[in-house]
């Protein structure tokens, strides 16, 4: 079993409860987990508008600029921070589609600095679960459905040469 019903997950218990039980300690209060992860959240000034790009962007990258910038604006995320993270998105995305039109593949380290920068800028962690249900979690173990192989061997046979 991967731990008892009490382990601290999401069924952790109440303050109330670890004092009914004398288990309580202040460092490890609702209120103390509270105070940790209000340490965590983002302070500051949080901008009314997308602001002007610094760099100089062509339409491409104006484009994924000012894209990101209004889902991070209408998320109340926009910062200078997350600005200037959306023009670096801009650059990257303008580099791109520059070898892609001169028909070059873009390299995989372009590809990863976009998704580090998309990831940075967490415009989807709060969004809803597309799909419905619930995953089995034993869905993938077992045997395949087939469990007999595409290539046979062939029979082994011992080779009888008449010959002592």
């Amino acid at each position: 079993m991967a731990g008892n019903k009490n382990s601290g997950g999401s069924n952790k218990l109440s303050d109330a409860e670890k004092i009914r039980r004398g288990t309580f300690r202040p460092d490890r209060s609702e209120a103390a987990y509270n105070e940790r992860a209000a340490a965590n959240v983002v302070t500051g000034v949080f901008l009314s508008d997308i602001p002007v790009p610094t760099f100089p962007l062509n339409e491409f990258g104006k484009k994924t600029y000012e894209k990101f910038a209004q889902l991070l604006l209408d998320q109340g995320k926009l910062t200078s921070v997350t600005a200037a993270h959306c023009e670096s998105l801009g650059m990257i995305d303008m580099r791109i589609n520059g070898k892609i039109t001169a028909g070059k593949i873009p390299t995989a380290d372009d590809m990863k600095q976009r998704t580090s920068i998309i990831r940075m800028l967490g415009v989807a962690e709060n969004a809803p679960v597309i799909a419905g249900g619930t995953k089995n979690r034993f869905e993938g173990a077992g045997f395949s459905n087939s469990r007999s192989s595409p290539y046979r061997l062939r029979p082994y046979r011992a080779i009888d040469t008449g010959k002592l």
